[in-house]
């Protein structure tokens, strides 16, 4: 999207005779448009994300949700490909997850979809009390938590790792909206690369990530939520076997060198069509 909330017409005018476009969307950005509040929004801006996506020689999704609406917009082709990581980026560091003292929940993220955690403060505030946890936070922003204290340092792109390895526990809290099933997993991708086992609402791309029991546990509701933390929380065993799980799952599908191959042949067969 070049011209964000402007309409279709002129990046339709812009393109029209360009070389073959590849299209990747990552979020519901759509749902700016057909589910604003604005009524003059949605009648003149509903359609201009599926323009761009007939228009493209292929379109990239990083889920299913994704991949489903480029195909209802008509686009030509369609691959789904999953948020990836660099594992040369990601080293096996052998961290005894919280073998010992206390036990890191930990959370990676932006001050826009912070607000999530809010959804399971309830959680969060009973097992501080209940056990030796700290909350940390990684890109929030300020951010309060009723009867929690969370750590809260900032995001950057040298620290992110080394901070995601410093979690015994990694957590993705969702809300359940349409936006939301946009939503790739990112963070639970860079968890179980740090091999940390994940918590994760029970909604969107994070069904299709984790298998539950398996790499970490989906949560529905917080009751849920409770019960999966406390018993990460109290199995040192537990914690390391889902990590390693879930390192094997970033190393066998969601890694660049798996996905960076698909990408460079869908490129060459663009390429060879034009």
């Amino acid at each position: 999207e070049l011209f964000p909330w402007i309409p279709f017409v002129f990046e339709k005018r812009l393109l029209n005779g360009a070389p073959p476009i590849v299209m990747d969307i990552d979020d519901a950005d759509f749902h700016h448009y057909d589910l604003s509040g604005n009524p003059m929004i949605r009648i003149l801006m509903s359609s201009k994300i599926a323009g761009l996506m007939n228009l493209s020689a292929l379109v990239t999704a990083g889920n299913n949700y994704l991949a489903s609406y480029a195909r209802k917009s008509g686009a030509r082709a369609v691959e789904e490909l999953p948020t990836v990581v660099d594992l040369a980026r990601y080293p096996i560091t052998g961290r005894n997850s919280g073998a010992e003292g206390t036990v890191t929940i930990g959370w990676i993220g932006s001050p826009t979809t912070a607000p999530y955690l809010n959804t399971i403060a309830p959680a969060l505030r009973d097992l501080a009390h209940e056990n030796s946890v700290r909350l940390v936070l990684v890109g929030s922003g300020d951010m309060a938590i009723d009867g929690v204290k969370p750590e809260i340092h900032p995001w950057t792109e040298d620290s992110e790792v080394d901070m995601v390895s410093s979690f015994d526990i990694g957590i993705m809290p969702l809300a359940k909206t349409p936006w939301e099933l946009g939503k790739c997993g990112y963070k639970i991708i860079q968890y179980m690369a740090c091999s940390k086992p994940v918590v994760a609402s029970a909604f969107g791309a994070n069904l299709s990530i984790i298998k539950n029991g398996q790499e970490g546990f989906l949560a529905d509701g917080i009751e849920d939520w409770r019960r999966a933390l406390r018993q990460l929380i109290r199995d040192p065993g537990l914690r390391l076997r889902m990590g390693a799980s879930g390192r094997r799952l970033v190393e066998q599908r969601y890694c660049t060198g798996i996905t960076a191959p698909r990408l460079l042949n869908l490129f060459r067969n663009i390429h060879s069509s034009n």
